[in-house]
């Protein structure tokens, strides 16, 4: 749609005026479906973890720990060693 005043590339539905989703030469606009997300969350309990740990029960599963040792770099000057502990889930 061009006119005096309007630039507009879009789609429309019946019955409601004006373009949903489009652009003009500054903006763009568009929508996004209304499905809700869903997150589902899981409670485990696990075996207490110590610094020797090197796996870890869920309940029925012993799992292995992995560990990573790394280097955080903060600004220039100040490097700060640690350790990541995870499992393959």
């Amino acid at each position: 749609m061009v006119g005096p005043g309007m630039n507009v590339v879009g789609v429309d539905f019946p019955g409601v005026p004006g373009v949903i989703l489009g652009h003009n030469p500054y903006i763009a606009w568009g929508a996004t479906d209304a499905e809700p997300q869903v997150v589902y969350y899981y409670v485990e309990v696990t075996s207490q973890i110590t610094q020797a740990s090197t796996t870890m029960t869920v309940p029925g599963y012993p799992l292995r720990l992995f560990t990573r040792r790394f280097m955080l770099r903060v600004l220039v000057m100040c490097h700060i060693m640690s350790t990541l502990r995870a499992m393959a889930w």
